[in-house]
């Protein structure tokens, strides 16, 4: 994960979350998050599932805020 990174400060880490890697596939498509991707798939009918992707979700909108603020951000 981008942002857990130890090699880039604040910024760097925040700056790497929008650049998008070169992919293995031949057509160079990114597909989005694989975690997200994969979740939705049963969407509704594993409730199981649908936690997990929330508490993912919960978790992943909080790093970037604690990030921007290491990074300086008045309001991340």
């Amino acid at each position: 994960m981008q942002l857990a990174r130890k090699d880039l400060d604040a910024r760097g880490r925040l700056r790497a979350v929008f650049l998008v890697e070169p992919t293995s596939r031949p057509d160079g498509v990114v597909r989005g998050c694989p975690f997200h991707n994969a979740a939705v798939e049963p969407a509704g009918t594993t409730p199981e599932v649908a936690e997990l992707v929330e508490q993912y979700k919960r978790e992943f909108t909080r790093r970037p805020a604690e990030v921007a603020a290491d990074a300086g951000a008045r309001d991340p």
